[in-house]
C-alpha cells in the first residue's frame, strides 16, 4: 500500500489524548500502530516499542497514535479492557501467561501482575460493528487481518510503509532520526 492516501481515523471514541483528524496532523509524519487487547506480541514489541519512539522522537514532526482494535476474541478485546489497562496497567490473563511462557515477566510486569510500561501516547477506540473487523483497522487492512500492526504516514498524509512489526526494525529507527533530527539510541 505504500504512497496511498491514508484513510481517516475513524474511532469510535479516545480514551487518551484527546481526538485528532489526520487532516489535522498535515505536516508531520504520524506513526499508526494497531493492537489488541488479547494480543501478547502487542505487549511485548509493538507497545513497549510505540511508546518509546513516541518518548523519544515524538514532537512537532512526528505524532504516535495507537489505535486498540478487535477483529477476534470480542468478549476479551472490549473498550472496557482498554480503558483498564490505559488506566492502571492491567492485562487479560492471556498475555499476562504469554509474557510468563516467554520468560519476560521480569521486563513487562509489576509484582501485582499489571503492565510494568505506562502507555502516554494517543489511544483511540475503533469499535466495529459486533462480531465484524474495526473499521479504522478495516480500512487499513483490507486483505487480512493481524496486530500488531504499524503504518508510517508522511507529512503530506500518504502511506509510506507498513507493516505488521515496522517499529521493531533497525532501519525505521533510522528514518525516524533522519525525519525529526533526534539521534538514534538503543540503549
Amino acid at each position: 500500500m505504500p504512497y496511498l492516501k491514508a484513510p481517516e481515523v475513524s474511532v469510535s471514541d479516545w480514551l487518551q489524548g484527546g481526538s485528532v483528524k489526520l487532516s489535522d496532523l498535515r505536516g508531520k509524519y504520524v506513526l499508526l500502530h494497531f493492537f489488541q487487547q488479547n494480543c501478547p506480541g502487542c505487549f511485548l514489541s509493538s507497545l513497549p516499542i510505540t511508546e518509546y519512539i513516541h518518548k523519544k522522537y515524538g514532537g512537532d514532526k512526528l505524532e504516535v497514535i495507537g489505535i486498540s482494535s478487535r477483529f477476534e476474541e470480542y468478549e476479551v478485546n472490549t473498550k472496557k479492557n482498554t480503558e483498564d489497562f490505559l488506566k492502571s496497567g492491567k492485562l487479560t490473563d492471556h498475555v499476562i501467561e504469554s509474557i510468563k511462557g516467554y520468560g519476560q515477566e521480569e521486563k513487562f510486569l509489576k509484582k501485582d501482575g499489571r503492565y510494568s510500561i505506562e502507555i502516554t501516547h494517543r489511544i483511540g477506540w475503533d469499535d466495529g460493528p459486533s462480531k465484524a473487523p474495526s473499521k479504522t483497522l478495516s480500512d487499513y487492512r483490507e486483505d487480512r487481518f493481524v496486530t500488531p500492526y504499524e503504518c508510517l504516514i508522511d507529512d503530506k498524509g500518504r502511506i509510506i510503509l507498513s507493516d505488521p512489526h515496522l517499529s521493531a526494525d533497525v532501519t525505521f529507527h533510522h528514518l525516524i532520526s533522519k525525519i525529526t533530527g533526534i539521534e538514534v539510541d538503543f540503549a
